[in-house]
């Protein structure tokens, strides 16, 4: 499993998002990325390599909306700093074009000669019907359409796994690649995942996922900000 900075993913997707729905600012490669590596030099970078990582990083930016707002400021900065520097810049021309084939923003993975399936890590929380709070201690399992229980990524992720008060009741999954046949290999397959809900004191909930994945031709191991699946809260019932 390869380690990243999972704030590269955030900043990505913000500085995107603020620049294309303003027609005032410049809208090529260079520009974009000039401002994330302003607004990534200036905030601590942020690493996870377990499920427990994701929660608590899911959590931070759900229930501390005060460290989205900084970072969201500073990349205006960004952009006021450079675009400023830049006066005779107002959209792409034939040079730019040339720099934006340049510069990539992706992940690099090894091409082999095999055809995965790759799922996304997948983000949940249980609730309590009537109170709407947590619900501590509760088990979250993920399987296939046929309840048997799926492979998880790497050993950091659990399947089943327990959900916790202190957190919010927040549940996170990374199912294995799956290796695509011959026959499968550059085509779409549908998936139904199952996640089922259990607590002593609970009515059992369980809850289908339906997926549509393209075989590729890598195996991912990074994870991605910009892959993963947020799922409506799941409610408990007694």
């Amino acid at each position: 499993m390869k380690i990243k900075n999972t704030l590269e993913d955030l900043v990505y997707n913000l500085v995107s998002n603020i620049i294309e729905n303003n027609d005032d600012f410049p809208k090529n490669q260079k520009f974009k990325m000039d401002v994330i590596c302003y607004v990534l030099n200036r905030i601590y970078p942020e690493y996870i390599v377990s499920y427990r990582g994701l929660i608590y990083e899911e959590l931070e930016y759900k229930h501390d909306p005060q460290k989205l707002a900084d970072i969201i400021s500073l990349i205006y900065d960004g952009i006021n700093i450079i675009k400023s520097r830049r006066k005779d810049e107002t959209g792409t021309n034939k040079e730019e074009d040339e720099e934006d084939n340049e510069i990539q923003w992706d992940y690099s993975e090894m091409e082999n000669d095999e055809y995965y399936f790759n799922f996304p890590q997948i983000i949940g929380e249980v609730l309590d019907t009537n109170t709407f709070e947590p619900v501590d201690n509760a088990q979250v399992l993920l399987t296939d359409s046929s309840s048997n229980p799926l492979e998880m990524s790497t050993s950091f992720w659990k399947n089943p796994c327990m959900t916790f008060a202190k957190t919010k009741g927040i549940f996170t999954f990374w199912p294995k690649s799956i290796k695509a046949s011959k026959d499968e290999q550059q085509t779409e397959k549908k998936f139904i995942l199952k996640i089922v809900v259990s607590k002593d004191g609970y009515l059992k909930e369980d809850k289908l996922i339906n997926l549509t994945l393209k075989a590729q031709k890598f195996s991912i191991n990074q994870i991605r900000r910009t892959n993963m699946l947020s799922l409506d809260p799941i409610y408990l019932s007694k």
